[in-house]
């Protein structure tokens, strides 16, 4: 059984769904603490004392959040809020799935395996250049079908890579010239061909 085939699992109830824009979990919430995120992307963002946003990573299903922090009993410092329509479930540590070891093991592999993949990622982007990471986020945010527009604007893009916007826009330039993407309106538009251009210069990554 992955990760895919859990929500095909009879006993995972309370299915939801969810609009662009809508938040799914505040800060410090109390009336849920586990995201299971079946569809759509998210970002996870938290708030800094002047009550400005802090977006520190986004998720594309499938997904799990807050698993580790409510078993643990620890604050959630960070909330999400939808970048696309999806679905997703809300778990409480008090659910009788965790009871089932099978089910508990699937959950602590699975974000296991995520900790792993960041790390590894981690080390793969302090070798790139600043162009190169804006290529290499598109690509891991791009999903079928296509043409995909990027939910993230390109102010949020900048400073969830810590770049200055003036050096993101000349990348986006750079890129667009080279045929990795198309901007319309303001957004960021990937083609399949500019994402199997991609995929051939990240590999498996």
């Amino acid at each position: 059984m992955n990760f895919s085939d859990l929500f095909s699992d009879k006993r995972l109830r309370g299915r939801r769904r969810f609009r662009k824009g809508e938040r799914l979990l505040d800060p410090d919430s109390e009336h849920y603490a586990i995201i299971l995120l079946e569809s759509g992307t998210v970002e996870v963002s938290r708030y800094d004392i002047s009550g400005a946003r802090l977006l520190q990573n986004f998720m594309s299903a499938p997904q799990c959040f807050g698993l580790i922090e409510s078993f643990a009993e620890a604050p959630l410092l960070s909330g999400i809020r939808a970048l696309s329509d999806g679905t997703f479930y809300a778990l409480s540590p008090d659910d009788a799935l965790f009871e089932d070891k099978a089910f508990l093991t699937l959950m602590l592999t699975y974000v296991s395996s995520l900790y792993e993949e960041d790390i590894r990622r981690s080390v793969f982007e302090k070798r790139m250049s600043g162009r190169e990471r804006v290529l290499f986020t598109i690509f891991r945010m791009t999903r079928p079908p296509f043409p995909y527009t990027l939910p993230l604007k390109r102010e949020d893009l900048a400073d969830l890579l810590g770049i200055a916007r003036r050096s993101l826009y000349r990348y986006l330039s750079e890129l667009e010239e080279e045929g990795f993407l198309a901007r319309k309106g303001g957004k960021i538009v990937i083609s399949e061909a500019a994402y199997d251009a991609m995929g051939d210069v990240f590999g498996a990554l």
